[in-house]
């Protein structure tokens, strides 16, 4: 078996986090260096809202992602997303969010 990197998002069946907890449990307790933990959980993450958003893109013809929350405060998360979105125009961070809520406001 090959040596994982930090880019190496975890395999993920579908959206249930159960196949990630225990592969991040399985690492921590085989000595893995949290650096690489860490950068996988970014990679699996921006992975899966890659795949949510075309997804959501090939249903509605949109694509414009926010990606906004807590979540995306981590800067590093955010990047890897980013650039997981090729092809989408993303807007990232508080501002985005403001402008959600506003448009979720303004939909009544």
């Amino acid at each position: 078996m090959t040596q994982a990197v930090a880019g190496d998002p975890y395999p993920m069946m579908g959206l249930d986090p159960g196949s990630l907890v225990r592969a991040v449990v399985e690492d921590v307790r085989g000595g893995v260096p949290a650096e690489l933990v860490a950068g996988r959980v970014r990679a699996t993450v921006a992975a899966l809202v890659a795949e949510q958003a075309r997804r959501c893109a090939d249903e509605t013809g949109l694509d414009v992602v926010v990606l906004a929350g807590d979540v995306f405060d981590d800067a590093a998360l955010t990047a890897a997303a980013t650039k997981a979105l090729a092809g989408f125009t993303v807007l990232a961070g508080r501002p985005s969010l403001a402008l959600g809520q506003l448009l979720c406001a303004a939909a009544g």
